[in-house]
């Protein structure tokens, strides 16, 4: 999957967008192989998805990522998303993070910046704190109505 994972990265790259994440998703009987991708200059367009869609699916004839049936999604990773990987979090600098340790700690805020595996935001409550990424348990964004 690795190696799925990193010419798919090549290929969504070559168009100007950025490789998020992959995810399988089982929904019923059906099985679905989602291919997340976010757009330098904002937001995924239906445009950027159908022509990414359009590209990778001889790929995945090839190199099919599930045995047997299943379909094919690609789309944004939306406005609130799991942060899992160290790229998830420098792609999301200037967005409304929270932030959960493995201590049990838990911070909300905007994320400044990220400086090598340190996670730095403007918590709510207690100001700005600089996180190791190996202290994360969970992290993702948010979205509030403010």
């Amino acid at each position: 999957m690795e190696n799925l994972k990193e010419s798919l990265k090549e290929i969504i790259e070559a168009e100007g967008l950025i490789f998020y994440d992959t995810q399988i998703i089982k929904e019923g009987e059906n099985r679905i192989f989602r291919v997340l991708i976010k757009n330098k200059s904002g937001s995924v367009s239906i445009d950027d998805c159908v022509k990414i869609t359009n590209i990778i699916s001889p790929l995945l004839d090839v190199e099919e990522p599930l045995n047997g049936n299943y379909t094919l999604e690609v789309s944004s990773p939306g406005i609130e998303r799991k942060l899992d990987k160290l790229q998830h979090y420098q792609l999301s600098i200037g967005e409304e993070v929270e932030i959960k340790t493995f201590d049990k700690r838990k911070f909300i805020g905007k994320l400044l910046k990220v400086d090598n595996d340190v996670i730095t935001i403007k918590d709510k409550t207690v100001d700005e704190v600089s996180i190791d990424f190996d202290e994360i348990k969970q992290g993702k964004t948010v979205f509030s109505f403010s």
